[in-house]
């Protein structure tokens, strides 16, 4: 014959429930502390709320894809002066524009190009501004005519039912 045995108690969902009514009574005393500026004051320094919430400026890029005639996918290949750009645009926009206008101003196809944007891989996003007089087709061959170039194309969107705008 077979031995009986109870089932052992399951605590995991009493223990859940625990869990996620200290969490809303602490969502609770967080709210009341916002509300009332002296609830909190028995707390130490470290743990009290911040006295202001202003808000945090972000930094805005003063190139856009929307101010550009053209814009370019491009990378180059093992190009160490570049390496910084890539590595650098998120935490720091400012350098990475002035290494790449540095890096570009002596190659003539690059002339005009703006840096949009840059990827961790290297890719740098150009764009040309539409004041410029040259031709979207004409710098894409200046570029691909480049020697250090792994490619270079347009980013363009394909719509069907459009015709494709040569510029």
């Amino acid at each position: 014959m077979a031995h009986y045995t109870p089932p052992k108690p399951h605590y995991g969902g009493q223990l859940g429930l625990l869990g996620l009514l200290c969490m809303l009574a602490l969502t609770g005393c967080m709210t009341l502390a916002d509300r009332m500026p002296g609830a909190m004051s028995w707390l130490p320094a470290m743990a009290q709320p911040a006295s202001s919430h202003t808000p945090v400026a972000l930094p805005v890029h003063a190139v856009s894809e929307a101010d550009m005639k053209a814009v370019f996918i491009v990378r180059f290949d093992a190009d160490p002066a570049l390496d910084p750009v890539g590595k650098t645009f998120r935490k720091d926009a400012a350098y990475a524009h002035a290494t790449y206008q540095d890096w570009a101003s002596n190659r003539p196809a690059l002339k005009d190009l703006k840096l949009i944007r840059a990827s961790y891989s290297g890719e740098l996003i150009l764009g040309l501004p539409k004041d410029s007089p040259r031709e979207a087709d004409a710098v894409l061959q200046d570029i691909q005519a480049m020697s250090n170039l792994a490619y270079a194309e347009r980013d363009v969107m394909a719509l069907p039912g459009r015709k494709r705008e040569t510029q």
